[in-house]
């Protein structure tokens, strides 16, 4: 159990990596894909450090942050990029060209990409009950598991970004762009997401009530959904202002609030 069960895990993350790969080095060829990962290195080790940092005083398994890195990079990525690609096809089939793109957006990929994220937490805290102890370990595995779905899809951006201008300085101009947009500005964007599935999950793991618990963690869904959907939403429908505005009165002060629950939820643990 103790053997046999990490190295299925690692096994399964390993194939659903490459397969992820192959579908991505399809699209934007292999020097773009290597590029990217290089390029994404950046805002995940950031990421990875302060969910590590929070973490310090009581810290969780390292082989269980690990799976939940790997999870979100491999696993979730490549059931939120086969579930979205095929949502986007329907949408356009019965509602007319270029509806797939927009329901995408800002529908269908915050209900995927949440879920599947927030499959690894919810399956701790049922499978592993003795490993959440509170809101910090929800926070924790929820951003971890983020910071994995984070870092594929910034090869997908950046090495897209590479790809589609063939002059150098074409090149590094766009994709320093793309690394100063997601890597420097919004780089706990997707943690931020799922971290409400893992409070939810937090407080049901305290609470004594079934019903209750069920609550939590659907609220955390719902929450985390909500947040994407506005995010993407105002990225693809509002224009520059509504993103700007979005960001700066709803993803900033909500980022503010998710310290201070942290340091407050820690000490209080």
């Amino acid at each position: 159990r103790n053997v046999l069960a990490p190295v299925v895990l690692l096994v399964v993350f390993g194939i659903c990596g490459l397969i992820t790969l192959g579908q991505v080095t399809s699209s934007i060829g292999i020097v773009a894909v290597a590029v990217g990962a290089l390029g994404a290195l950046l805002p995940v080790s950031l990421v990875v450090w302060a969910f590590l940092w929070v973490d310090r005083w009581e810290p969780e398994p390292p082989r269980t942050l690990l799976f939940a890195f790997l999870w979100g990079a491999c696993v979730a990525a490549l059931s939120a990029l086969i579930i979205n690609s095929s949502a986007v096809l329907v949408a356009d089939e019965v509602l007319g060209q270029g509806a797939g793109d927009i329901l995408g957006a800002t529908i269908i990929a915050p209900v995927v990409e949440e879920a599947v994220k927030g499959a690894f937490v919810v399956g701790l805290l049922v499978f592993r009950r003795r490993e959440f102890d509170g809101v910090v370990d929800g926070i924790v595995y929820a951003g971890l598991v983020a910071a994995g779905f984070a870092y594929t899809e910034n090869i997908l951006y950046l090495g897209r970004a590479f790809a589609e201008d063939e002059a150098l300085t074409g090149q590094a101009a766009a994709v320093i762009t793309v690394l100063i947009l997601r890597g420097v500005f919004s780089p706990f964007a997707h943690p931020l997401f799922t971290a409400m599935i893992g409070i939810g999950c937090g407080l049901a793991a305290t609470s004594r009530f079934g019903i209750l618990r069920l609550f939590y963690v659907l609220v955390g869904y719902l929450l985390a959904v909500v947040l994407h959907a506005l995010w993407n939403g105002s990225a693809t429908l509002g224009g520059g202002e509504a993103f700007a505005g979005v960001y700066l009165f709803v993803m900033l002060p909500l980022f503010v609030a998710m310290i201070v629950l942290v340091a407050w939820q820690r000490r209080r643990e």
